[in-house]
């Protein structure tokens, strides 16, 4: 596998870049902030494989995230994107879900490049420059790879924990003012 870090206006921190380059990992960062989408694309131009894989800097994944997906992928050739189980701490569910539609978090989220590139990736449209607000590109991916004919999975052995949020008290309301 090849490990690309994509920023988002930022540079990679002198201090992060021996243990990206000891990883066998390369950054690739965008000028300016152009939020999540933009940066995930850029990440999978670098990319040289057949597949992607998404996660984000908040998370840790199991040491055998890799290759449980990979395994997954080898005994479905057909699928086109793959969805990991992402849980909070203790492997508590980040969010309620049903088993019949994926969420499509880019915390855990493999896509096939062929069809990445059929869709053109990520729209970039659902970042706003003025406030630095994004919100829903992950979901709206996922309604254009549906609506493309991609084949979709789960592999809940595929986990990653991402960090509780939220924990002071105004946190709820400050997150819900990205929906104002």
């Amino acid at each position: 596998f090849e490990l690309i870090l994509a920023l988002d206006g930022a540079r990679l921190p002198d201090a992060a870049r021996a243990p990206l380059a000891a990883l066998g990992g390369r950054s690739v960062w965008l000028e300016r902030r152009a939020g999540p989408g933009a940066a995930r694309n850029a990440g999978a131009r670098a990319a040289n494989g057949h597949w992607l894989a998404f996660t984000e800097d908040d998370v840790t994944p199991a040491p055998d995230w890799l290759a449980r997906a990979a395994a997954r992928i080898e005994a479905e050739p057909a699928l086109e994107v793959v969805e990991g189980l992402t849980v909070k701490p203790g492997g508590r569910p980040v969010h309620r879900q049903s088993q019949e539609h994926p969420l499509y978090l880019p915390t855990n989220l493999f896509v096939r490049s062929a069809a990445f590139q059929r869709v053109g990736g990520y729209c970039e449209d659902f970042h706003d420059p003025a406030s630095g607000v994004y919100f829903r590109e992950d979901a709206d991916f996922g309604f254009t790879l549906e609506e493309a004919g991609a084949t979709v999975g789960r592999e809940p052995g595929a986990v990653v924990t991402h960090p509780d949020e939220h924990l002071g008290a105004l946190d709820p309301l400050r997150w819900a003012g990205r929906y104002l």
